[in-house]
C-alpha cells in the first residue's frame, strides 16, 4: 500500500521530481474484493462485505475516500510512472487503466511475465532501466532548468 499512501499525501508528494507507483489498486475496495476471489471460495465472498464495513468502521474513513484513482489527478501527471506485472491478480489490468485514465498524460509500464511484488526482482534489466531512465530524464531536465534559472 505504498504507493497508494503516496498519492494520499499528494499535498506533499506532488512537489517530488519523480514518481513510480508499483501495482497500486484503484480503490480499496477493488484492491479487498480482487484479494478475497483469490483467497476464498465463492461461497464465502458474501461475508467479505462485512470485513469492508469493518475495515471502514473501525479506520474511521468511507470506502468512498480511499480512492487513488480519486486522488491521483492531484499529481504532476509528467512526473509519474505507472507500473504493474502483466501477471498481477491482485491489481489487475481493470485498476492500471483506471489509474492511467485518471493521470492522463502518465508514463506507463506493464511488465510481462511478472506478478504483484515481483516487478523489481523478476522485471529484470527492462524493468530497471525504464525505471531509471524515467527518473534520470526527469533529475536531469530539472538541474538543467535549475542551472539556467540561477544564471
Amino acid at each position: 500500500m505504498g504507493g497508494a499512501a503516496l498519492i494520499y499525501a499528494w499535498e506533499e508528494s506532488r512537489h517530488l521530481d519523480a514518481i513510480v507507483l508499483e501495482s497500486v489498486y484503484s480503490s480499496i475496495e477493488r484492491a479487498f474484493d480482487n484479494r478475497f476471489r483469490q483467497l476464498l471460495p465463492g461461497f464465502l465472498l458474501p461475508l467479505a462485505c462485512g470485513v469492508k464495513c469493518c475495515t471502514s468502521w473501525r479506520l474511521g474513513i468511507s470506502m468512498n475516500d480511499l480512492r487513488p484513482e480519486h486522488w491521483i489527478k492531484e499529481l504532476p501527471a509528467e512526473r509519474l510512472l505507472i507500473t504493474r506485472g502483466a501477471l498481477d491478480k491482485r491489481v489487475d489490468a481493470v485498476d492500471f487503466e483506471r489509474l492511467l485514465a485518471a493521470a492522463k498524460g502518465a508514463s506507463q509500464l506493464v511488465v510481462s511475465g511478472v506478478a504483484h511484488s515481483e516487478l523489481y526482482s523478476a522485471g529484470g534489466e527492462r524493468y530497471r532501466s525504464k525505471v531509471l531512465n524515467f527518473i534520470g530524464t526527469l533529475i536531469s531536465g530539472r538541474a538543467t532548468k535549475t542551472r539556467s534559472e540561477n544564471r
